[in-house]
Protein backbone atom coordinates (compact mmCIF):
# COMPACT_ATOMS: atom_id res chain seq x y z
CA UNK A 1 0.00 0.00 0.00
CA UNK A 2 1.05 3.60 -1.07
CA UNK A 3 1.67 5.80 1.87
CA UNK A 4 -0.58 8.59 2.47
CA UNK A 5 1.49 11.86 2.39
CA UNK A 6 0.70 15.06 0.27
CA UNK A 7 3.63 13.86 -2.20
CA UNK A 8 1.77 10.33 -2.97
CA UNK A 9 -1.32 12.65 -3.23
CA UNK A 10 -0.08 14.79 -5.60
CA UNK A 11 1.77 12.43 -7.58
CA UNK A 12 -1.75 10.45 -7.47
CA UNK A 13 -3.61 13.42 -8.79
CA UNK A 14 -1.17 14.28 -11.61
CA UNK A 15 -1.26 10.64 -13.01
CA UNK A 16 -5.41 10.90 -13.14
CA UNK A 17 -4.96 14.06 -14.58
CA UNK A 18 -6.89 15.91 -11.76
CA UNK A 19 -6.40 19.00 -11.04
CA UNK A 20 -4.77 19.72 -7.35
CA UNK A 21 -7.03 23.12 -7.47
CA UNK A 22 -10.03 20.98 -8.17
CA UNK A 23 -9.25 18.52 -4.88
CA UNK A 24 -8.79 20.86 -2.56
CA UNK A 25 -11.46 22.48 -3.52
CA UNK A 26 -13.63 19.17 -2.88
CA UNK A 27 -11.55 18.67 0.42
CA UNK A 28 -11.58 22.43 1.67
CA UNK A 29 -15.80 22.19 1.26
CA UNK A 30 -15.81 18.82 2.85
CA UNK A 31 -14.43 20.08 5.44
CA UNK A 32 -16.58 23.27 6.20
CA UNK A 33 -19.16 21.48 5.03
CA UNK A 34 -19.85 24.87 2.48
CA UNK A 35 -17.97 27.11 1.16
CA UNK A 36 -18.35 30.73 -0.14
CA UNK A 37 -15.98 31.96 -2.91
CA UNK A 38 -13.95 34.25 -0.20
CA UNK A 39 -13.13 30.87 1.48
CA UNK A 40 -11.87 29.08 -0.75
CA UNK A 41 -9.51 31.88 -2.27
CA UNK A 42 -7.86 32.47 1.62
CA UNK A 43 -7.70 28.57 2.12
CA UNK A 44 -6.25 27.78 -1.43
CA UNK A 45 -4.37 30.97 -2.38
CA UNK A 46 -6.02 31.45 -5.92
CA UNK A 47 -7.72 34.14 -7.48
CA UNK A 48 -11.72 34.45 -8.13
CA UNK A 49 -11.25 33.83 -11.40
CA UNK A 50 -9.32 30.83 -10.96
CA UNK A 51 -11.60 29.34 -9.05
CA UNK A 52 -14.89 29.82 -10.40
CA UNK A 53 -13.26 28.14 -13.43
CA UNK A 54 -12.78 24.99 -11.29
CA UNK A 55 -15.45 25.38 -9.11
CA UNK A 56 -17.93 25.31 -12.06
CA UNK A 57 -16.27 22.18 -13.72
CA UNK A 58 -17.29 20.81 -9.96
CA UNK A 59 -20.54 21.52 -10.58
CA UNK A 60 -21.02 20.46 -14.18
CA UNK A 61 -20.40 17.30 -13.23
CA UNK A 62 -22.83 17.01 -10.48
CA UNK A 63 -19.96 16.75 -7.60
CA UNK A 64 -20.92 20.88 -6.32
CA UNK A 65 -24.05 22.02 -5.37
CA UNK A 66 -24.47 26.17 -5.82
CA UNK A 67 -26.78 27.67 -3.79
CA UNK A 68 -27.26 31.45 -2.86
CA UNK A 69 -26.46 31.98 0.20
CA UNK A 70 -28.82 32.22 2.58
CA UNK A 71 -26.95 33.99 5.16
CA UNK A 72 -27.60 38.08 6.43
CA UNK A 73 -24.12 38.25 4.97
CA UNK A 74 -25.12 37.30 2.16
CA UNK A 75 -28.37 39.27 1.73
CA UNK A 76 -26.30 42.33 2.80
CA UNK A 77 -23.73 42.15 0.02
CA UNK A 78 -25.45 43.41 -2.71
CA UNK A 79 -25.26 40.65 -5.31
CA UNK A 80 -25.80 37.08 -5.44
CA UNK A 81 -23.53 35.72 -2.97
CA UNK A 82 -23.27 31.74 -3.85
CA UNK A 83 -22.21 28.87 -1.66
CA UNK A 84 -20.98 25.61 -2.50
CA UNK A 85 -21.36 22.29 -1.00
CA UNK A 86 -19.88 18.96 -1.65
CA UNK A 87 -22.82 16.23 -2.80
CA UNK A 88 -21.16 13.62 -1.53
CA UNK A 89 -23.37 10.71 -3.13
CA UNK A 90 -22.15 12.12 -6.44
CA UNK A 91 -18.78 12.10 -5.73
CA UNK A 92 -18.75 8.70 -4.38
CA UNK A 93 -20.70 7.74 -7.93
CA UNK A 94 -17.54 9.76 -9.88
CA UNK A 95 -15.05 7.37 -7.65
CA UNK A 96 -16.86 4.72 -8.48
CA UNK A 97 -16.97 5.32 -12.06
CA UNK A 98 -13.86 5.59 -12.63
CA UNK A 99 -12.53 2.68 -10.45
CA UNK A 100 -15.10 0.76 -13.31
CA UNK A 101 -14.04 2.82 -16.03
CA UNK A 102 -10.22 1.50 -15.51
CA UNK A 103 -11.69 -2.43 -14.97
CA UNK A 104 -11.58 -2.41 -10.84
CA UNK A 105 -14.71 -4.53 -9.85
CA UNK A 106 -15.54 -4.69 -6.10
Amino acid sequence: MIPDSPDNRASVLRAFGIPALRAGIIRATLTRGSVTAQDLMEDLQVGRTTLIAHTQALVDAGILVQESDPSKLGARSGFNRLVWRVDEQALREQLDLLATSLGLTR
